[in-house]
């Protein structure tokens, strides 16, 4: 078996690794759904109030697979859950090591995917992810040949990597 299943498995035996690590996925599918309907749920606000557009919330969380397309759905749920996986080997390794062990590389690769994640974690065209919200229209992103699902691809291979590459260096000692 490769070290890195090896290191997951000690990690995830732990209830409280794996609560993190479902409860990082679920605010990060929340958030996506918040902000797809946002101008709905904003709208619904002005003319109701909150508990009418916490409902619209609360709908539109069940009906989210019916919003986007198929491929977006999988792709929000895949990054939600490999940001939980990779929230919950860092905060391990923290734990485990006080900082002492880390891996720049892996860090890196980590913070480049958790950024493309959430700005674009599936089509963009759609609305999905923090692109709408900091006023950059998903238009641009049309001239690529997959609307920008590409995008969410590559977070999603860097975040792989950064998983396999965060757990195989889980009980290295790397002290001088």
């Amino acid at each position: 078996m490769k070290p890195w299943l090896i290191n997951l498995k000690r990690v995830f035996v732990n209830k409280k690794y794996v609560f993190i690590a479902i409860l990082i996925g679920a605010i990060f599918y929340l958030l996506n759904v918040f902000i797809s309907e946002f101008s709905f749920i904003l709208q619904e606000f002005r003319l109701r109030g909150f508990f009418q557009s916490f409902n619209l919330f609360l709908v539109s969380i069940m009906n989210f697979a019916n919003v986007v397309e198929f491929y977006s759905l999988s792709s929000v749920i895949l990054i939600g859950l490999l940001l939980g996986i990779l929230v919950s080997l860092l905060i391990f390794n923290s734990s485990l090591s006080n900082g002492v062990n880390n891996d720049k590389k892996a860090g890196l690769f980590a913070g480049i995917g958790a950024f493309l994640g959430v700005l674009i974690p599936g089509c963009a065209v759609c609305g999905v992810g923090l692109l709408p919200l900091i006023g950059i229209s998903a238009s641009f992103l049309l001239f690529l040949p997959f609307d920008g699902l590409e995008i969410a691809v590559l977070a999603i291979f860097l975040l792989i990597f950064s998983v396999i590459k965060t757990s195989s260096s889980l009980l290295e000692c790397k002290v001088n």
